[in-house]
């Protein structure tokens, strides 16, 4: 599987990457930011990853070619995460390992009992 698709979850728009073998195991990129895009990592390592792992990069919200933030929405690491878990719910995924760059490693360790591990 090989694809970017447009998700709705938790009022917003995401745009997923999502690739490799729908029964591989799951890897959530959580890119950096504020501001950067899952677009460069997914272009660079995205296809070698999905050689032995489902690599699902996500646009989060109000990044580059997800939904645009509305005005005066406040924007943290909780909203974050449970867009991840919709997505994941919605991907029907039980539980995925997570890497995340820069920004995106905080947000991954700043909640660890958020995002279910194998």
């Amino acid at each position: 599987m090989s694809g970017q698709r447009l998700f709705s979850v938790n009022g917003t728009e995401l745009v997923v990457d999502d690739r490799g073998d729908l029964t591989a195991p799951p890897l959530l990129y959580i890119h950096g930011g504020p501001g950067q895009s899952c677009w460069d990592f997914m272009a660079a390592q995205g296809d070698r990853l999905a050689e032995d792992l489902r690599i699902i990069g996500v646009d989060q919200r109000g990044v580059l070619r997800s939904a645009d933030l509305p005005p005066g929405t406040a924007l943290d690491v909780d909203v974050l995460i449970d867009d991840f878990e919709a997505l994941r719910t919605s991907l029907g995924i039980h539980s995925w390992a997570v890497l995340g760059d820069s920004a995106g490693g905080a947000t991954r360790c700043s909640t660890p009992p958020a995002i279910p591990t194998p």
